[in-house]
Formats: structure tokens, C-alpha cells, sequence
């Protein structure tokens, strides 16, 4: 796994329906799952930008937690820098945690009320016992100033209730790089804030990891977002890769049915391109009881009769993609 930061092979991360006590001591025969994630197989290398898309609950933040180890996966493997860590504990997975770090999606929640800032971005160096208490703080100086809170001290005693949802999310990238991680997974870092800062963070995410070389998986349902900051893209439906490649290829000439609905109902700035929207008829199905065959097939507009039998794999298709469609399967040879 040469110049691979991460990969994940075959990874299902199931959650069993109701698992409380009284449903446990009732519960007959084989309890009920959500395969939130469902057998992913990919490949992020070192100091790419990976984005993952895909509509609500397809599964795109319980994969980028899983592969952080966030969320232990029911099946597959799980490799960082060509080493296993599927079942690291203790000592080795201590070890990991300093290396892959996560930004998560809002802001307004996922710092800590009680701490101030100087004392939130710390903790990770603290946890990790790396350096003394006077180079503890000079690094969180320092990696805000990173960050654009400038100057470092105007912001280091202040709680997150005196910050903006802009300023707030700095706070979160400063406490995930302040540890210098070599892989990052960024969840949704733009959805919940006003649309004048959002091009501040990108930027700032961009820079970060032009800077530092770090590799990154960038989660997001938005594909225009996506195709700008990132070298690849991965598109999910229901727990499952349906198309990866690169994100040009993606957005300029998506093979998969699903792909090609997504980025036709993107919005487009040039006038002059005249793009009409694929509706998809139906619901997406129970991701507790799918569908047999291709589990996009209810609702693709080219549905044949044998996607209904079995699950397609994914297939080699032009322009360096993979697409899990049946379509493929007579002109293309399997990539896995």
C-alpha cells in the first residue's frame, strides 16, 4: 500500500434497531440492523483531498468515523499508512489518534460550553502529554494565529459563547491540527454557517493542507463544493460506493444513474449551460430490509430487469472512474 494514507477495505458499520434492555430480553431469533455502512472499499493517498458525497443518512459520517475508529466497523479491514488498525487498542491506538483527527460538522455543539478557548484547543497536547505547559501554550497560540484568529491573545480566554459561528469553527480546525495530524476528516465544516463565511473556511482548510501535506476526506452533500477543493470524489446511496473518480470526471461526466441525478440538480453558475434535472420517483428504501439486487434500482429511471437479481459490482469505467452499475458489466472488466 505504497503512498496510501488510508484505506479501508470491505467495511460494514452496522447499528441494531431498537438496543435497549426491554427489546433485548424480548427480542426473537436474528435482531434487526441498519447497515448504515455496507461493504466500502477505498483508497485515499497521501496528501490528496478525498470527498465523499451522497444525500442524507446514505451513510458518508458513519464511514468517516469508522475509519478513524470513532465507530468500530461490524466487518472489513481498516489500513493507515499500510498498517491495520482494525483492531488497535491501548498503547497503538493512542499512538493513531495523534495522527487522524476529525472536524466536525457544528460548530455551536461540539465545543465544550465550560472551557475557554486556550484551555479546548489544549487538551488534545494535555491527553497526549506532548511538551511542557509553557510550550502547551505557546503551540495553541501559534495554531490559532494558523487558524486566522489574530491576534492569538484576543481569543485565547474568551468561552464560545462570546465567539461567531466563523470564529467557533476556527476554534474546532485549531484543536484538530494543534496536534500537527498527517490525516484529517472534515464533516460537513461549512453546512451550518452563513453562506459570506463559508469561502473563509475553505480557504483556510485548503491552505492548512497545501501547507502541511496532510491528506484529507472532505464530507459534504455538496458536490460544487466538492469538485472545488477536492482531487477525487466518492459518492454514496444507501451505505455503499456507487461511483468514485476524479472530481472533474465526477461533475463534467457522472457514469452512475444516481451520480448523474446529483449533479444534475446541482446549481450552475454559467448561463449558457442548459442542464435539465433528473427527478428520482419513489423513496429511498429501508435501509433495514433492502431491497434484493442493485439497491438503487426502485428509483433509477434505467432500471432493467436484472438489477433486481444481484447486486452489481463496481466496474472500471472511462475516464478513470468506477461505477456499481450493471450497465458496465458487459463492456468493462471488474475492478472489485
Amino acid at each position: 500500500m505504497s503512498n496510501i494514507k488510508i484505506a479501508a477495505e470491505d467495511v460494514k458499520t452496522h447499528f441494531a434497531v431498537d438496543d435497549d434492555l426491554i427489546s433485548r430480553m424480548f427480542s426473537r431469533g436474528q435482531r434487526e440492523v441498519v447497515k448504515a455502512v455496507d461493504g466500502v472499499s477505498l483508497q485515499i493517498h497521501e496528501g490528496e483531498s478525498f470527498g465523499l458525497a451522497g444525500e442524507s443518512g446514505c451513510g458518508k459520517t458513519t464511514l468517516g468515523k469508522t475509519i478513524l475508529r470513532l465507530r468500530e466497523p461490524a466487518e472489513g479491514k481498516i489500513y493507515f499508512d499500510g498498517e491495520e488498525i482494525t483492531d488497535k487498542s491501548g498503547d497503538e491506538l493512542y499512538e493513531f489518534r495523534c495522527e487522524a483527527q476529525i472536524i466536525h460538522q457544528d460548530p455551536y455543539t461540539s465545543l465544550n460550553p465550560q472551557f475557554r478557548v486556550l484551555q479546548w484547543v489544549r487538551e488534545p497536547l494535555k491527553v497526549h502529554r506532548i511538551g511542557s505547559a509553557r510550550e502547551q501554550i505557546a503551540k495553541v497560540h501559534n495554531t490559532l494565529e494558523r487558524v486566522g484568529l489574530r491576534p492569538a491573545s484576543a481569543y485565547a480566554d474568551k468561552y464560545p459563547s462570546e465567539l461567531s459561528g466563523g470564529e467557533r469553527q476556527r476554534v474546532g480546525i485549531a484543536r484538530a491540527i494543534v496536534l500537527d495530524p498527517s490525516f484529517i476528516v472534515s464533516d460537513e465544516p461549512v453546512s451550518m454557517l452563513d453562506v459570506s463565511i463559508r469561502a473563509g473556511i475553505i480557504d483556510l482548510l485548503q491552505r492548512l493542507q497545501d501547507n502541511t501535506g496532510m491528506s484529507a476526506l472532505f464530507i459534504s452533500h455538496d458536490l460544487s463544493l466538492l469538485k472545488h477543493i477536492c482531487d477525487r470524489i466518492g459518492v454514496m446511496y444507501l451505505g455503499k460506493l456507487v461511483e468514485v473518480g476524479p472530481a472533474d470526471q465526477i461533475i463534467n461526466n457522472p457514469r452512475h444513474p444516481y451520480t448523474q441525478a446529483l449533479v444534475s440538480s446541482t446549481p450552475i453558475i454559467n448561463p449558457d449551460v442548459d442542464r435539465d434535472p433528473i427527478t428520482l420517483e419513489g423513496d429511498v428504501p429501508d435501509p433495514i430490509d433492502l431491497p434484493p439486487g442493485c439497491r438503487f434500482a426502485p428509483r433509477c429511471p434505467k432500471m432493467m430487469q436484472e438489477c433486481t437479481v444481484e447486486e452489481p459490482q463496481m466496474y472500471d469505467v472511462e475516464g478513470g472512474s468506477e461505477a456499481r452499475c450493471i450497465l458496465y458489466e458487459e463492456s468493462h472488466g471488474k475492478s472489485q
